[in-house]
This record gives C-alpha cells, structure tokens and sequence, in this order.
C-alpha cells in the first residue's frame, strides 16, 4: 500500500510517496533531473514520471521500503512559488535525496538512478559513502531508441543489488513467516527469489555435508537396495550422496521450488523428490526407511512446532533403522535467537531419540572455520540414534 506525504527539504515542498514497510532496507528512487548535468553546470530541473506504481510496488513485494519522491520540477519553494524555473547544481539535488531520507530518519539506503541521475548518485556515493548501500542506475528510455524499459529485469537486478544476500533475505521472509504465524512459509519464497535471480542461492552445495561424507566414510555405510530419505533435501547433494551409497532414496522438502530446482540440477536422477511437510508425513512413510538424514531442517522451526519436527523425524525410522541428525549447538544458558536457525539444546537432541530410538552417539563437533566463536556455526551436534529389531509375535 502506498503512502503518500510532503516533505519539506532545503526550503522546498517535496512530493514523497512510499511503499512497503519502513523496517525494510530503504531504496530511495532519485527524482530525474537532467541528461548531462554535472556538478559544476547549473541546469533546469524538470519532472519526469520514471517511477512507475507498479515498478514501486514490485519492489515492496520483495521486502524493500520503497521512496520516490517528485524532483524539483514540482516543487514549491517556501513562499509557495513555483520552483520549476529556478536553476540548480547536481550538488543541490544530491542535497534533496539526503533530506527526503533525513525526513524518514533513514541514515542509510540503496540509490537507483536512470542515466539522467546516474552523475548525482555517484556524487553521493563519493561525498556521502556512509549513507549509500549501492548504487544502482538504469538505463534511460530516451537514450535507447525509444525502446521500453524492461522493468521485469529492473526490479530482479534491483532486488539483487539491494538483498545484502540470502541469509539477510532468508532473515526478513522468515520474520514476516513467523510473524504471520506460518513458520515453513518462508522457504518457498526463498528458493523461488533465487531461481529468479533476486538473491543468490541458499544452501548451494553441490556436495555432500562433511559430518554426513565422514559419518559413512568411517561406517562403511552401504545401501544394498535398502531404503532411505532425506528430511528437507533442498537442492539434493546429499539426497545424491545418500542415493550413489546404493539406498533406494526419498529427498522431500516443503519448498515445491526447491524440489523443482533439485531435480533441474540432477536430471536423470534415481532419488524419488517430492514435496512434503515435516510436520504432517503421508503415513506411507512412517517407520519406513533404513537410513534417515536430517540435517539442519528442524534448526530453522521455532518451538512450537520444531519438537514436533523432531519428533516426526524420528518416526520415518524403520526397525534396524538408523538416524543421523546434523543441527547447529546451543548450550542450555544461552538465550535462543528470533530468526531462524535456531541451535538445538542437548535435550532438544534427545527428542530424535523418541518414538523408541536408542542414541548410539551424540557429539558436539566445532567447525573448523567458524563465522565467530559465539556463532550459530561454531559448533555443531552429529547424533546417531537407532530403532531396535521389531518384535515378533510368532
């Protein structure tokens, strides 16, 4: 929903309408101004419609704080004159899209430009670095020919330029998720971002998980026709792993577009990916495979419903059966975060262990390469539980 407002900067009345929601990364659309203006050179400022509602919204739809404001060409100055006519520097129009932040008491936000403005963004990113996140300009429609902007690639390569990344994505769709009080909501909308080209890939391994790779390399693990699945395989390297030890494999994942990317990425492949919900299993499934991998799926649900997940995790083992469960580590003092991933305690490991699963080894493992030592990636739990033989009633 838009929202419109006047904002009074270095003397004048701007028009500013907003988009989105002002806890999003902030992206100031900069007013047009001139073809060929420079700093040095005074020229008429002018309005021109560049900013489309539509274009404005799409960005929003992406989680950005959207500002466009009406440049100078239909401002009022104070005394309620026509400011239209009056002759400004590039340095006075870099000074408006400081002051229409400043209106917002944004200290930081990512420019867009069209070529005409491409010169006051860049003097803002020179003069004013620490108020720039990027900078990114599109082409003029003047200056191709009369050919139309192709605002679907605009907004993918401003989604881009301003997502600071999947994790920090990953962050705001997983806020809003849990806010909404759907807490497997998020994921989709990730992989589907990604596909698009709107951030990069999430979770893009193309090889298995270490401790998984060493679990079995120590174990000699081997399918022998047995079956297996992997609990939110993403993008299916260790679905892959799993399937080329000779199990009969099963990658599911709550993302359709996940399990759609997964399958463009191993055409041919002899893992079965399908879409399915943790929380609510086809009872096809219960009890049913010989080797269950879980790694770093139940980490991303609050609680509720994340002991569920674990729980249900534990109910895909069939008798002989084993678990492997890779999570990040929490120790019992340390206060949980409120965004995703969330580490497991020791208890919360323990619950893999319901459903009648016996812990054959549970191990506290630090990352080589931690991102800090206080880190949800500093350190990690690998356990290993296994369901007994069923019993017989003969």
């Amino acid at each position: 929903m838009a929202d419109d407002r006047t904002a009074r900067v270095n003397g004048l009345n701007l028009r500013v309408r907003t988009f989105g929601e002002p806890d999003d990364p902030a992206v100031l659309l900069l007013a047009e101004a001139s073809a060929g203006i420079d700093a040095a050179q005074g020229v008429h400022a002018r309005e021109v419609d560049a900013w489309p509602d539509a274009f404005c919204e799409r960005l929003a739809e992406g989680l950005r704080f959207v500002i466009r404001y009406e440049g100078r060409g239909a401002a009022l100055d104070g005394e309620g004159e026509d400011a239209a006519d009056a002759v400004y520097t590039s340095a006075d129009l870099a000074l408006d899209a400081l002051g229409v932040l400043d209106a917002f008491d944004i200290t930081v936000a990512h420019l867009v430009t069209t070529a005409a403005d491409a010169p006051i963004g860049r003097l803002l990113a020179v003069e004013q670095p620490d108020r720039v996140a990027s900078l990114s300009a599109l082409p003029d429609p003047a200056a191709t020919n009369g050919a139309a902007l192709d605002w679907d690639e605009a907004v993918r390569v401003i989604l881009q330029n301003t997502s600071g990344g999947w994790q920090a994505q990953g962050d705001r769709l997983a806020s809003r998720a849990l806010a909404g009080n759907d807490p497997t909501g998020w994921f989709d909308r990730l992989y589907r971002a990604a596909a698009s080209g709107q951030v990069s890939m999430p979770w893009n391994r193309s090889q298995p998980h270490p401790l998984l790779f060493e679990w079995a390399v120590e174990r000699a693990i081997t399918g022998e026709g047995r079956r297996a699945v992997v609990v939110g395989c993403g993008l299916g390297a260790d679905a892959e792993y799993v399937a080329g030890l000779g199990f009969d494999t099963v990658g599911f994942d709550i993302a359709e577009s996940a399990i759609n990317l997964a399958k463009q990425r191993h055409p041919g492949s002899s893992v079965h990916y399908t879409t399915a919900d943790l929380l609510n299993l086809p009872d096809a499934w219960l009890r049913a495979f010989d080797l269950v991998v879980e790694i770093f799926t139940v980490q991303a649900l609050p609680d509720p419903p994340r002991r569920q997940a674990i729980a249900n995790v534990s109910r895909l083992v069939a008798p002989r059966g084993t678990l492997l469960a890779v999570e990040f580590a929490r120790d019992d003092w340390t206060p949980a975060p409120d965004t995703p991933p969330f580490p497991l305690t020791r208890a919360e490991i323990g619950v893999f262990g319901s459903d009648g699963l016996t812990p054959i080894g549970i191990e506290q493992i630090a990352d080589h390469q931690p991102l800090a030592a206080d880190s949800p990636a500093a350190r990690r739990w690998r356990a290993e539980f296994r369901r007994a033989a069923a019993l017989s009633l003969s």
